[in-house]
Formats: structure tokens, C-alpha cells, sequence
């Protein structure tokens, strides 16, 4: 996913309510410069409008409405740090002037200035609560510099108050798809397609979100509806290519990565996930080939590192697949794959002593890998340390059992999300307390509970399902 470059945002200020008059018409040479300038400014003659506006506030510094007007059209010209210090001298002299604090939040946003942007957007929201803008660049700035969750309060906050502005939900999604919050982001990007069904940008994310929902059907109908209209759509060619490659459609997904690196050379997820569906297909010179063609192009992609290097530890090339593991857990220190495989490769060539250390790494990092406790507990035993492999063997039968007691519930939450689909509120109830039962931290099991109680009637028990399901996931919503 690719957010919308943030200039982009700045189209929202083409609409915005001009100026507020002078507080004095004198008929001076200040005024009729800036009347100049405004119907300059209407006309999108930015260049001109400055010019008036320049001479206008050059004349009369001490006026807050020529130094806003002369930073606002500085602004929509993209001339912002030039716009910065007008602003900043319009609120000065009138602090009480909501859009000049807007548009100087703005300003500094745009020039990369995030945390003074978030200070300026939240003293704009103070003097205007009402401001649909002002809540959407706050959540944006604040998207960039502090809190992605505080930033999707002020997203949600601006599409209340300007529910038609399509722009507002899609910012929203895209944060929404972020965080995790997948049915709900599905929600808003089909209230941006309901505003706009032209919108490519929607079409493309509610097609990822589908597929992270598990709906490939899904994703792959609203990829093929972008292609149609925009068949030279870089990201929605590669993604279709993501849903043959779930559906084990190989050749289909390696057409599809080639034809969106046609588009886009320098597309380096594309030549990552050519590489995955090419050696899923056996084509491991191929896989190769566009493995290190997409880290030509992104350097630190560690994905790429560690496919290279289970590559090479297919082939048997020991010391090359163990170069690429370090490489890939050297980016990346926490990538517990990656140190796994190191692990393994080094036990591979016997050097056991190394593996153990490396073993030890990944449990550093993921407590509960399985399958290191158990190949930790076997290194151990091989050492003749049979002592510390104990502890190791006994936690890799529990995690074993535990994962068996998983997908039993992920079976068993299956079935009653299916049943909650058919209108069998009751079957799905059955279904969800089993998933519970079997896995009582699966968060979903508990969202979906909620929602088969309260289609019973049981409010009292919706509510403590969906109280126990946001204490295992703060971010879950209803779907």
C-alpha cells in the first residue's frame, strides 16, 4: 500500500472560504493593491496575486488580512516556507483568527516542519471545533509525528462534519488499514467509492483490505475494476498479481509482477514478488534474478534477503544462504525467521555451537517459536547438556499442543462466522463459545460473540464479549 503523496492534500485548499475584508477601505494604494491581488488569487493567476499582495502587506505590515492573504496565496503556490512567516505575522495579530493558525499548520506540515504543524493544527481545532479541515490536517500531521490512534480520532471527526468530502474517508481508510482495523477501513473506503465509484486510489485499498480479510474473490473483482479503467495501474496489476499468487496461480501472478514492473521499473515490491512466485514455481535462476533486482532498488529490504537465502539453503550453497540470513537479521534484528534459518543453516554444517547461540537469539526475540525450542532442546542433547535441552523439549510439546488447540478454534470461529452470515445467530453462538473455549485469547471469536448476543437479545452479555475482546485487541470495531 502507498499513501497518496501529501502535497496532494493541498487540492482541499482550493475550496476554502477566501479572506476576511479589510477592517478599513481607504481607497489607499495598500488597498487597491490588495483587491487586485484577491481577484488575482480567484482567477488562479498565483504569480500575479503575490506580486499585489506582496506590495499590498509590504505597505501595511501591521494588517492580519493582507499578511494571511499574501500567505495563503504563497501557500497554494507551494511557495511554503515563503508562506511560514506571513502566517505566522497574521496570527500574531489576530490570534483569534482560526484559518490563518489553519493554513500556518498547514504551511509548516507541507515543508516537513510535523511537530510545529501539530501545535498550530490543534490551536486551529481549539478556535474552529467545527472545521472539517482543520481536523483532517491535524490527523495527518499527526499521522507523521506522534499518534497514529489519536490521528484517526481527528480523521473520523472530519468526515462527520463533511460526510461528502471523499477525500476525508480515504485518508481514514488508509490510516484504518494501517493500524489493523480492516473492517472498518473496508467500510470507509466504500463510503469514498459510494462519494466517488472513479476513485482508482479506493478501489485499489478496499481490493488489500479484502485480502487481508480473506476474501480473494473480492479483492480480485475490485483490482480487475480498476484495470479496466485504468488498465496502466501500476499497484492495482501488482496486487492482482498478489491474489493469483494466493490462489496458487503462478504463472497468472508472474504475468501480472512483469506487467507492473513494464509499468513501473523501479517497482520493487513487484520484483520482490516476482521472485516469490518464481520460486514457488521451481524458477530459482528467475527467483534470483529478481530477488537482487529488487534490492538494487530498496537496499534494506530484508524479505528479499531471507527468500535469497532459503533459496540458497535449497540449492545447499551453506555459506551463501548464511551470509543472506545475517544480512536479513542484521536490517531487521528482530526478524525471528531469519535468525532461525542462520540457526539452522550453522547446525546444518555442524557448527553446533553457533546454532545454539543463534537458537537462543530467536527465543530472545520470539518466546514462543516452536520450532526453535524443539531444535534448541536436540543441539542441546547432541552437546550432551541434556539439562538445559529438557526445559526446551517440554515448552516445544506445549507450544505443539497449543497450536493444535488453535486451528481448532480458528476452525470453530470459522464456522460460526459463517453461521452469523446465514442468519443463524444461535448456531453461531454454539460455535464462537467452542473457539473460546479452545483459544480463550482469540480477540475475533469474542468481537464475533458480541455480535451474535446482541442479534439474541442478550445485551448484557454483548457487552462483556466485546469489553473482553477490545482488552485483547484495543484496536477490533464491529464489523
Amino acid at each position: 500500500m502507498r499513501w497518496t503523496p501529501l502535497p496532494a492534500a493541498l487540492a482541499l485548499l482550493a475550496g476554502a472560504a477566501l479572506l476576511a475584508q479589510p477592517s478599513a477601505r481607504d481607497g489607499s494604494a495598500a488597498e487597491r493593491s490588495y483587491r487586485a491581488g484577491l481577484e488575482l488569487q480567484r482567477s488562479g493567476r498565483l504569480l500575479e496575486a503575490v506580486q499585489e499582495l506582496r506590495s499590498a502587506a509590504r505597505a501595511r505590515p501591521d494588517s492580519a488580512e493582507y499578511r494571511y492573504a499574501l500567505g495563503f496565496a504563497l501557500a497554494q503556490s507551494r511557495r511554503y516556507r515563503e508562506a511560514i512567516p506571513e502566517l505566522e505575522s497574521a496570527s500574531r495579530l489576530r490570534p483569534h483568527h482560526g484559518e490563518s493558525r489553519l493554513h500556518l499548520g498547514i504551511a509548516r506540515w507541507l515543508s516537513g516542519l510535523s511537530e510545529e504543524a501539530v501545535a498550530d493544527l490543534r490551536e486551529a481545532v481549539r478556535l474552529q471545533p467545527d472545521s472539517a479541515q482543520a481536523h483532517y490536517f491535524l490527523g495527518e500531521a499527526l499521522r507523521q509525528s506522534q499518534g497514529a490512534p489519536e490521528a484517526l480520532e481527528h480523521l473520523a471527526e472530519a468526515c462527520r462534519l463533511a460526510p461528502a468530502e471523499p477525500r476525508y474517508h480515504l485518508a481514514r481508510g488508509l490510516l484504518e488499514q494501517r493500524l489493523g482495523k480492516v473492517h472498518a477501513a473496508i467500510a470507509s473506503f466504500r463510503e469514498v467509492l459510494r462519494l466517488d465509484s472513479a476513485s482508482a486510489e479506493a478501489r485499489n485499498n478496499l481490493g488489500l483490505a479484502l485480502i487481508q480479510q480473506g476474501d480473494a474473490a473480492g479483492a480480485r473483482q475490485q483490482f480487475e475494476a480498476v484495470l479496466t479503467v485504468a488498465p496502466e495501474h501500476a499497484q492495482a496489476r501488482h496486487n492482482l498479481g498478489l491474489v493469483r499468487l494466493q490462489q496458487a496461480d503462478l504463472r497468472g501472478a508472474a504475468r501480472d509482477f512483469r506487467e507492473a514492473i513494464r509499468l513501473d521499473p523501479g517497482y520493487a515490491e513487484a520484483h520482490y514478488n516476482l521472485g516469490v512466485a518464481l520460486k514457488q514455481a521451481d524458477d530459482l535462476d528467475g527467483a534470483v534474478q529478481a530477488l537482487r533486482r529488487a534490492l538494487q532498488l530498496q537496499p534494506g529490504m530484508v524479505e528479499a534477503y531471507f527468500t535469497l537465502g532459503v533459496i540458497h539453503w535449497q540449492l545447499g550453497e551453506a555459506g551463501e544462504a548464511e551470509r543472506q540470513f545475517r544480512l536479513a537479521s542484521g536490517f531487521r534484528p528482530g526478524y525471528a525467521e531469519a535468525r532461525y534459518m542462520l540457526a539452522t543453516t550453522l547446525d546444518n554444517q555442524g557448527r553446533t555451537v553457533e546454532a545454539v547461540a543463534e537458537y537462543r537469539a530467536t527465543l530472545e526475540v520470539r518466546p514462543d517459536y516452536l520450532e526453535a525450542h524443539r531444535s534448541l532442546g536436540i543441539a542441546l542433547r547432541r552437546l550432551g547438556r541434556a539439562r538445559e535441552a529438557g526445559p526446551h523439549l517440554e515448552e516445544a510439546e506445549r507450544l505443539t499442543r497449543l497450536k493444535a488447540a488453535r486451528q481448532s478454534a480458528l476452525f470453530a470461529l470459522s464456522v460460526g462466522e459463517r453461521k452469523l452470515e446465514e442468519g443463524d445467530p444461535e448456531g453461531a453462538a454454539l460455535q464462537l463459545r467452542k473457539a473460546i473455549q479452545l483459544d480463550p485469547e482469540l480477540a475475533r471469536a469474542h468481537l464475533r460473540l458480541a455480535l451474535a448476543l446482541e442479534r439474541l437479545g442478550d445485551a448484557r452479555g454483548a457487552q462483556q464479549a466485546m469489553r473482553r475482546a477490545r482488552e485483547l485487541d484495543p484496536t477490533l470495531s464491529p464489523p
